[in-house]
């Protein structure tokens, strides 16, 4: 068995600062395999020979092992084996294996006690709370900050796709919750577990997984099937992240669903969603992104959906670099299939100050993106640029009533089924106005022909400048304006 790195030992990181890193001479344990004793003595060397060197160093706890937990599925389990070798006990260590609690992984036992036993056993500052390949049955909600709610930095680790909880019949709850009432926890993190919700056994609609009651919480490259609800609810999770994950067949609520203002600078990045219901944002508070999503087959809902609350506003926000194909449009609720929709959902609310941009909309049952207000909101101050809406059943971009002061350039929009660029308003009371569109490209590409219009401006538009844009091979015409005081010119129309 090869050393690791040349066994323990203390090296100077600068003057008066020494790093006591523990590495043991032995660092990849398969833990399929026992124990032998000469590990179990060497290791036992190691850990003297390290104490001696610490020279009376005060450690802190949690101990600070040489394979951080971030890499724990890249090397070999390293903190899983340091665990197991000295079992779930030992003072100061911040590694919990559930497994020694009880837990089984048989897929037939319920293991949901001895899951929370782990969490329980952790010290209030935290740690890492580890679960081997396997299949857990729960019943009951795993609380992440323990039972009495008094433990933060605590990260449940899974070994990825090997890693699996679901919930038992008639459990009816939540799976996984990370935080708690009262004081936000600091921290929370799940990483490579996969999840299933059995909304066969399970109607009530509860979420796999909820973030609400924390700050800075994580959940990475974890998998969500089927839930009975949502996917993962954010709630009151502001600077908190869902990163490389992937929900598949949850159709009976969103993938991801907030309905909190309070969830400040919140990223969604790099997840999948596909035969999903899509990712919804009501509201989408200050600093949110939503970055580099593939979401295939969006379920009844759009792809992606940003709206005001009734009682908070939609504003500084980002939609950059997704891909949203194929949402699908319900048989009894028509409008629920654009790409990706930026809505004013409640009078005299707002949804301001936001960018759409290097997205690609396309085969959407509606358009691929829709921006509008209902009766009395207002969406002010945005950017839509660089998209590619492509095939969709209607437009590529539609811009309805109440919208304004905003700029829509350098996107191309190319064989939809009525517009590549249409801008509505309603009424002369909900206009939209003050719209610079510039730089596009719009309309049909060789072998297409089901784009009426590049860009069609109707009676309820004001003050808009459309200038610069390339409009080709559209089948009734390049560029309609029915709309009041604007300001066209220098548009390319090509037969």
């Amino acid at each position: 068995m090869p050393p690791f790195r040349g066994g323990c030992q203390t090296t100077p990181l600068s003057e008066g600062v020494i790093d006591v890193t523990f590495r043991p001479t032995y660092g990849y344990v398969d833990e399929r395999e026992p124990i032998t004793a000469d590990h179990y003595n060497q290791l036992i060397t190691d850990l003297i020979t390290w104490s001696n060197n610490i020279d009376g160093t005060e450690l802190a706890a949690p101990l600070l092992l040489s394979r951080t937990w971030q890499n724990l599925n890249m090397y070999q389990h390293y903190i899983y084996n340091f665990a197991r070798i000295f079992g779930t006990g030992l003072s100061g260590c911040c590694v919990r294996d559930v497994t020694g609690f009880g837990a089984t992984g048989d897929g037939s036992t319920v293991d949901s006690a001895a899951i929370q036993s782990a969490i329980d056993d952790c010290p209030t500052s935290g740690g890492i709370v580890f679960i081997p390949p396997g299949t857990y049955v729960i019943d009951r909600t795993i609380l992440l900050c323990g039972s009495n709610a008094d433990k933060e930095r605590v990260s449940l680790m899974g070994s990825g796709p090997a890693t699996k909880l679901s919930l038992k019949s008639s459990s009816n709850c939540e799976m996984i919750r990370l935080g708690a009432t009262g004081p936000r926890k600091q921290w929370m993190m799940v990483h490579g577990i996969r999840f299933f919700g059995n909304p066969v056994g399970n109607t009530t609609p509860n979420a796999i997984l909820n973030m609400d009651g924390t700050i800075g919480a994580k959940v990475k490259m974890c998998q969500f099937h089927q839930s009975s609800g949502n996917g993962i609810y954010i709630g009151d999770a502001p600077n908190g992240s869902i990163v490389e994950s992937s929900f598949y067949e949850n159709e009976n609520g969103y993938s991801i669903y907030n309905d909190s203002a309070a969830a400040l600078s919140f990223a969604i990045l790099s997840n999948r969603l596909k035969d999903s219901k899509g990712i919804f944002l009501e509201p989408a508070a200050r600093g949110t992104l939503i970055a580099r999503n593939q979401i295939y087959t969006s379920y009844q809902t759009p792809g992606i959906t940003v709206a005001s609350s009734a009682i908070a506003n939609a504003e500084d926000f980002s939609i950059v670099g997704n891909e949203v194909c194929e949402s699908s449009e319900s048989s009894t609720d028509s409008g629920d299939s654009d790409g990706i929709v930026v809505r004013c959902s409640h009078g005299k609310m707002y949804v301001r100050s936001f960018v759409i941009s290097a997205n690609v909309s396309l085969c959407n049952e509606g358009s691929g993106i829709h921006i509008y207000s209902e009766s009395g909101g207002e969406i002010v101050a945005f950017s839509l640029s660089n998209n590619v809406c492509h095939l969709n059943w209607y437009h590529g971009i539609h811009v309805g009533r109440s919208v304004s002061r905003g700029a829509i350039n350098g996107n191309t929009c190319n064989g939809n089924g009525a517009s590549g660029i249409y801008v509505s308003g309603d009424t002369d009371a909900e206009v939209a106005e003050l719209i610079a569109i510039t730089a596009n490209s719009c309309g049909n590409t060789p072998g297409e022909t089901s784009q009426n219009y590049g860009i069609r401006l109707t009676s309820s538009v004001r003050r808009c400048t459309v200038v610069a844009n390339v409009l080709h091979d559209n089948t009734d015409r390049d560029l309609w304006d029915a709309s009041k005081e604007s300001n066209l010119g220098h548009n390319a129309e090509y037969p």
